[in-house]
């Protein structure tokens, strides 16, 4: 078995925790290989791998039987986007503050790692969001994969946007609000968590869409299936809005515009290992007060 490693370069003392996972690999007996982009920032940090461990993105495509992201959940979201859509599995060792995707700890990387030298996991299929501005003329401009969310709105937090939500072509409403979200389960833990959406669990490909801030009595969230797509315009007054992906991404579309965004084709395989649930470890996660540490 080979795993690829891919840490997040901008973590404090991320040498000394590529070390600690390279230490217990070879305990379990694992083969693995880094990425050959992160060579020359390692060696400037002090760390040397042996020649052989350092593979091109070709090498590490064809031969990686898992990916394994060493740092937070946005590093997870990262190397998923970045091995998408190869169907290599993915697994994040926890390296942030909470860490909803990331099944593996600091202090159980030794047992995790058996369970995955022996097979003792599955793979959930998460669903991720493909999204397209279509202009009058039909000509489409393709947006990056998501994986948590497309959020919709302003340029500028806190200003209030006009947008007009259609599901299958169907018009549904105007909104009056800060923006509108649609997530992904994977998503429904995130940014949608916190404006008041539903939690999914992992292995649902529904898709949420949430108004954020909407100056509407009622605006309820909306549960829709894999199989629809949903469409947001804007009223003339409107003349531009800005879609972001995953938080990272940002791209506008003005009048006349359509932002198309449907469930994609193809899911991204987690691992989830089988003495794992996912209500018992995300809601100590919820409960847990990132400035804990700091007081």
């Amino acid at each position: 078995m080979l795993v690829g490693i891919f840490p997040n370069l901008s973590k404090e003392n991320i040498v000394r925790y590529v070390d600690e996972l390279c230490r217990h690999l070879d305990a379990a007996d694992i083969d693995y290989r880094m990425w050959d982009r992160y060579r020359a920032e390692m060696n400037e940090r002090g760390y040397h791998f042996a020649g052989e461990r350092w593979a091109s993105w070709d090498e590490l495509i064809d031969r990686m039987d898992m990916a394994i992201s060493l740092g937070g959940d946005g590093t997870l979201i990262s190397v998923a986007k970045q091995i998408f859509p190869t169907r290599v599995p993915i697994v994040g060792v926890n390296l942030g503050d909470l860490g909803f995707l990331n099944v593996i700890e600091r202090n159980n990387l030794d047992e995790r790692l058996q369970k995955i030298k022996s097979g003792a996991y599955h793979l959930v299929e998460r669903t991720v969001l493909d999204a397209a501005i279509l202009t009058q003329d039909g000509e489409k401009n393709q947006l990056p994969m998501a994986v948590n969310e497309v959020v919709v709105g302003r340029s500028k937090p806190g200003k209030m946007a006009r947008l007009r939500l259609y599901i299958n072509n169907v018009y549904v409403e105007e909104y009056p609000a800060d923006g509108i979200i649609i997530a992904t389960a994977t998503g429904s833990t995130g940014y949608a968590l916190s404006c008041g959406g539903p939690i999914l669990y992992p292995g649902l490909d529904s898709l949420l869409v949430i108004p954020v801030c909407p100056h509407l009595l009622q605006s309820a969230p909306l549960l829709i299936g894999r199989q629809d797509e949903v469409m947001i315009t804007m009223p003339e007054r409107e003349k531009q809005l800005y879609a972001s992906i995953d938080g990272n991404e940002s791209f506008h579309f003005n009048y006349g515009r359509r932002l198309v965004i449907r469930a994609h084709e193809q899911t991204i395989p987690f691992v989830q290992f089988n003495d794992q649930n996912f209500f018992q470890s995300l809601f100590p996660k919820l409960s847990k007060s990132i400035y804990h540490d700091h007081l």
